[in-house]
């Protein structure tokens, strides 16, 4: 599969492996696919001030939630703060005339908090070359649709409620011509010391969040937007991220952990959609 071999971190031989073992200041010469993402990640780490960052990916492992699962164990502040040194999407230099990259200081890159997103677009860019009126194409739980389910009904999308150990759904939203990403800390999570460790990493500040936002749902017009969206308003809480998307214009819906239970906001952008509500 074409997008594997250019965005996979698993294969080593992938094309954005071999970026990151490209020597330091020297520009490597990309595909338009690699060159296009990179500069709409680097795009989103401005919008959000860094709260969505490429570059996490030795941080997450750190804390035991890379792909091996490593840990359940909490790093020492040295530790943190050494790998700090080695991350910011504002080193990664992109030339979009010249399809090239280049990193001013030794960084690795791991697209998968917005490839998945963009896996599920290229699906629908290949039914709309083939004509398809109506789809709906979902890839992990990023989901992307066209034109309608059938005569009478538009798509209708559930988000989960994150609860665990169980499933439930909290709200249903209505979707035609509309992309929806969603990222929650709900599951992905280790206790050390009575105190919970969530799979959330903070680029800034190289720590697991630690507010009550469980989980973000964002709808846009591409899913490789709001997947890394979703991801940055999960780093940003829901607060901070409800201002940003508030102040962006971006449709959002937030579920906040309560003593009580759950309860939710979202910015005027996402009503239209909703089309049901979970009852408490």
């Amino acid at each position: 599969f074409r997008f594997e071999r250019q965005m996979s971190t698993y294969q080593q031989h992938s094309e954005l492996m071999q970026f990151n073992r490209y020597p330091v200041g020297k520009w490597f010469p990309a595909t338009k696919e690699l060159v296009d993402l990179m500069q709409e990640s680097l795009l989103i780490s401005e919008i959000t001030l860094g709260a969505f960052d490429i570059t996490v990916g030795p941080l997450v492992r750190l804390w035991g939630f890379g792909a091996d699962h490593k840990g359940n164990k909490v790093p020492s502040e040295t530790e943190i703060d050494d790998l700090l040194n080695q991350i910011g999407y504002q080193y990664i230099e992109v030339d979009k005339i010249n399809k090239a990259l280049k990193k001013q200081k030794q960084l690795e890159v791991d697209l998968s908090a917005i490839a998945k997103g963009r896996a599920v677009d290229e699906v629908a860019h290949l039914l709309d070359s083939m004509d398809v009126a109506n789809y709906m194409v979902e890839i992990g739980g990023e989901v992307r649709t066209k034109g309608r389910r059938s005569v009478e009904r538009a798509w209708q999308i559930g988000i989960e409620s994150p609860l665990i150990g169980e499933r439930a759904v909290q709200a249903v939203v209505s979707l035609q011509q509309d992309a929806m990403a969603s990222s929650g800390d709900y599951r992905n999570f280790f206790e050390s010391g009575g105190v919970r460790y969530s799979h959330t990493i903070d680029p800034r500040t190289g720590y697991p969040v630690r507010h009550q936002l469980a989980a973000v749902t964002v709808i846009r017009d591409s899913t490789s937007e709001a997947d890394a969206l979703a991801t940055a308003f999960m780093v940003l809480g829901p607060q901070e991220g409800y201002d940003l998307a508030l102040k962006e214009s971006i449709a959002a819906y937030f579920i906040i952990k309560e003593d009580s239970g759950f309860t939710t906001k979202m910015t005027p952008q996402f009503k239209p959609y909703l089309t049901q509500v979970a009852t408490p």
